[in-house]
């Protein structure tokens, strides 16, 4: 009975705990106003209730984070390849693009980068040279695009010449998904 007596209080607090843990197990990223930003778990990948549709795999991207807004953005998301592409595809209220761009290339041109004249893809975008790697230029290219209910930008860090075939077919994907939602 003594050590009956004994546990009762360890029992109590442990108990106490109980609801706190149960609760924490519960939560979900989603159910967490500050953290969710207007994003739903769509059957393929992330939907804003803005009508962005972020897939889990797009072409040989991969998603790793959605997005919330910001001031010239209404949300996005960041996908990666294994090959060391990274991309940012976020919408914005219709017209606004134009002065994202222009921002772009203001903030890289002050901070030192050089503007790169380029072919294929990267030639309808806005690029700028970022740094010397063994296997080339590590480079960074801004693209607008205008769709019919608003406006979406599509940010690209990649090196040059090693990657340069794959960024056609990362952008050509990005239009024709965006395409389909807009």
């Amino acid at each position: 009975m003594r050590l009956f007596l004994k546990l009762i209080p360890f029992a109590a607090s442990i108990l106490a705990l109980l609801p706190q843990v149960a609760g924490a197990q519960n939560v979900s990223p989603l159910d967490n106003a500050p953290l969710d930003s207007g994003w739903q778990i769509d059957p393929y990948g992330m939907r804003h209730y803005t009508g962005l549709v972020c897939r889990d795999r797009l072409g040989m991207l991969t998603r790793v984070k959605v997005l919330p807004g910001g001031m010239d953005t209404i949300a996005g998301c960041i996908y990666t390849t294994p090959q060391g592409i990274h991309a940012a595809l976020r919408s914005h209220a219709k017209g606004a693009s134009a002065g994202v761009a222009t921002n772009f290339a203001k903030r890289f041109s002050d901070s030192g980068f050089k503007r790169v004249k380029t072919t294929g893809a990267t030639a309808s975008g806005l690029t700028f040279a970022t740094g010397e790697r063994e296997t080339g230029t590590r480079c960074e290219t801004l693209w607008r695009f205008a769709g019919k209910e608003r406006d979406y930008t599509l940010w690209m860090a990649y090196t040059l010449p090693v990657q340069e075939s794959e960024i056609g077919p990362i952008v050509a994907t990005i239009i024709e998904e965006i395409a389909k939602r807009d």
